[in-house]
């Protein structure tokens, strides 16, 4: 089986399948899971904007993720993704763009070296993960964390981050919970080199 975004491909070989994108009622049951709901009135304006695709609710989900996000903080979602002046030609492309910017700076810089991982090995260790970003400089502790963890620890703080942003996906699990590998989608990937591409310029 072949996948690809451009259909001319699959012409060529044949029997092309389109993956359909969520209903409203699946769409809202993914973003439930994804993002803290209440009774706001954007957040079904934000889900309609998602155009039923799962990789953009669950990142628009990420963003609002944390407890109670405010009525601000829901309007600046909708109007960011609303903002042409974001550069992005379609809504999935914004929305990554929109999930970069929502990240504080130390965890850009650790969300760029995903890209170093080779794409045809998708799954990524997480301790050699965060072994590459003590190396490279990037652990220091963010608001909120014990500042007597060790490294190691914090590393693996911005790992849940950018988890529950869902900008990476647990891949698997030790017995006593922790994160063993994870992955990343091939979008996500895509975000990452380009956006390393940019700090070194």
């Amino acid at each position: 089986m072949l996948t690809s975004r451009n259909e001319d491909i699959g012409k060529s070989v044949g029997y092309v399948h389109k993956m359909k994108t969520l209903d409203l009622n699946k769409s809202w049951e993914l973003f439930t899971k994804k993002a803290f709901i209440d009774n706001n009135n954007n957040n079904r304006e934000i889900l309609k904007k998602c155009d039923g695709l799962p990789l953009a609710i669950a990142l628009v989900g990420g963003v609002l993720w944390e407890k109670n996000p405010s009525k601000r903080k829901w309007e600046k979602v909708l109007n960011d993704i609303n903002n042409t002046h974001l550069g992005s030609s379609t809504i999935l492309s914004t929305i990554l763009e929109l999930s970069y910017r929502d990240l504080a700076p130390q965890l850009k810089s650790c969300f760029c070296c995903l890209g170093f991982f080779n794409e045809h090995v998708p799954i990524i260790r997480a301790e050699k993960l965060v072994q590459v970003w003590i190396a490279q400089g990037l652990v220091v502790p963010l608001e909120g964390i014990d500042q007597e963890e060790t490294k190691e620890e914090i590393g693996m703080c911005y790992l849940d981050e950018l988890i529950n942003r869902n900008m990476v996906d647990i891949k698997d699990l030790s017995k006593d919970g922790r994160i063993k590998s994870c992955c990343i989608h091939r979008l996500i990937r895509e975000l990452s080199i380009t956006k390393a591409g940019n700090e070194r310029n």
